[in-house]
This record gives structure tokens, sequence and C-alpha cells, in this order.
């Protein structure tokens, strides 16, 4: 679809391919590396100009270094999207060997009053907000769930929350909305650009909705759509569906599939489910970090527990320490 909802003319329909963009520019695309180069050369700078012991930088630069080799881990992989975390170490080094042994001196790190800091944090995405289960979307705030196509990208962002399939030529969101389902599905076909092809109420699973099926006019050609308004829980949600004419045969079916399976949320344990929670942890006694993670287990894996706090199974942390564990969340 190359990214080219936001044409659709219209401020409104434009406001929805805004979305699309961002989050495709969250699923797809790559981060500059010239500009991430950038940002640590000033994070340097400014955490120097304050005071803090800029020779930490390295360790950092190291940690990322490992979650770019954990299997399974829940951030994009870095050699893909961020300069190379091992150039990044040799960087930070060229920089503190330009300075001077006076400006290494009385530098702070405060390391215990920053994690004490962090007792009680959300630790990943806040499932209260929304989060996938395999294909399913569930959303225990707002008391509904979704199933999307297999093999779609996906992310959920405080805006919408958008999917692609896998031949990138139609894409999906869901938004809030606000009106009757009617309203909303007429106030959409109206605008600039789009033509409806047919349009009705209806419902689904239970829940009042209205449909239509439309083009929608490009600087690039013509794109089918299918947008479906549905009312739910005091809540009115857009159900938007793009994808290229020459791909509606293949990608309508499962758009539709995913508009119809909106649906109340009524599994208790999705209802009460709640974050992942950092706690921090007094060592009592000198302990490996392997019988850390065996004494004090966490939710997430032993490497994961390692990674956040800059140790391996056989470091030896003093007694008085202070360590992260990982309590709660959901495990998918």
């Amino acid at each position: 679809i190359g990214l080219v909802a936001g044409s659709v003319l219209s401020s409104r329909v434009a406001q929805y391919g805004d979305l699309l963009n961002t989050g495709a520019s969250l699923l797809f695309l790559k981060f500059g590396r010239d500009d991430e180069n950038e940002a640590d050369a000033l994070g340097y700078r400014y955490s120097l100009e304050h005071g803090y012991d800029v020779r930490e930088s390295v360790k950092l630069f190291n940690m990322l270094g490992r979650l770019s080799g954990e299997a399974g881990s829940r951030v994009p992989e870095w050699q893909s999207t961020h300069p190379d975390p091992g150039n990044r170490v040799q960087a930070a080094e060229t920089r503190l060997q330009k300075l001077q042994p006076a400006q290494l001196t009385n530098l702070k790190i405060n390391r215990d009053v920053y994690l004490r800091k962090l007792n009680g944090m959300v630790f990943g995405e806040n499932p209260r907000l929304g989060y996938f289960a395999s294909n399913r979307f569930l959303h225990p705030d707002l008391r509904f769930q979704i199933d999307f196509p297999a093999g779609w990208s996906k992310a959920n962002m405080p805006e919408a929350v958008v999917a692609q399939s896998p031949d990138k030529a139609a894409q999906f969101q869901l938004l809030p909305a606000k009106g009757s389902p009617a309203s909303v599905i007429q106030e959409f076909v109206k605008q600039q650009g789009v033509t409806a092809r047919q349009s009705g109420n209806t419902n689904i699973n239970g829940l009042p909705a209205a449909t239509a099926d439309f083009d929608a006019t490009t600087e690039q050609g013509t794109l089918y759509g299918i947008a479906t308004s549905v009312q739910h829980n005091g809540q009115t949600y857009l159900l938007l569906g793009l994808m290229t004419s020459q791909t509606a045969n293949t990608n309508a079916a499962p758009i539709l599939a995913t508009m119809r399976s909106f649906r109340p949320l009524t599994d208790a344990a999705a209802l009460n489910v709640q974050p992942a929670r950092i706690e921090i942890v007094t060592l009592p006694t000198e302990m490996s970090g392997n019988v850390f993670v065996k004494r004090y287990p966490s939710t997430v894996p032993d490497e994961e527990i390692y990674i956040i706090n800059g140790i391996d199974a056989g470091t030896n942390v003093k007694a008085g320490t202070l360590l992260k564990r990982v309590i709660g969340g959901v495990r998918n």
C-alpha cells in the first residue's frame, strides 16, 4: 500500500493515514543510525556537564550488545535498527580517551538512589492498556477483544491498534470514535476522496454496528476500503481496512474476519491482568547471579534478569547490593 493512506484527501481521513504512517514506522522502518550516533554524543556531553560518570556509558552499550544476542528478546534486533553496540562501545571509549584526568574526578553515579526510584515501575508493556496474546488483542480496561489474521505485523499504540498484511498491500487500524456507529460511518463516507459502494447498519456479536465498503482516491491510485463502526461499553470504535484494489480478493476476507471478531472481553483472568513490575532486592549476603535468580525468582527469563542488572550467572555480588527482579505480568 506504500503508506499512501494519508493522501486520501480530507483532514479526517488524513488523520487516520497519519496513524498508519506512525504505526508502520514503528513496525517496519529502521532508525537512522546517524541520528543514534549523534544522540550518543549529546547524551555523553550532557551527562558530563551535569557531573555524572560518563565511564558508565561503556557498560550501557555492552548491555545493548547482550540484548542483541538474546533469543526471544522483547526489543527489536539492535543490529538492524540501531548502530552496532560494539561500534558504540568503541565510540564511547574514544570519547573517554579525550578527557583530561581532572575531568574524571568527583563524578557521581548515584546507583542506589536511582534504583530505589525504580521500585514498583512497570516492566515492559502495560497489559491494562491492551496486549497481544498470539493473534488476539485484548484490552482489559476497555473490556473488548479482537482477533487479527495470522502472519500480520501488528502494534498497539496510544492512538490506535494497527496491523499490516505480509504482502504490505493492506493495513488495518482500530481507533476510538465519537457518536453512534451509523453517524461515524456516515461522516466517514462523506469525506472528500471517499466514494461509498454500499453501507448499512448491522450488529457484531450482539453489539450495534454500521459498515461501509468504499473506494479512496489517492495521488498514487485508488484504494479499496472497508469501514466498520461498533459500540461497546459506552465507547464507539472505528475499524478501518485499506488495501490496494489489486489485492482486495485476498486481503478483504481477513480484514472482514478481524472486524467481525470484535466482541466483549469477559474472561476474568484477562480482565484482572496486571503488568509486570520491578522489585528492588537488597542482597542479605554475598551470592552469585545464578543463586540470586533462584532465591528471588522472576516472571521473565533469567537472562533478562542478568542483563538488566549488568551481571552474569557466575558473577559474585556483594551483600547490600541492590538488584532488580521482575514480578507479575502476562506470559504469552
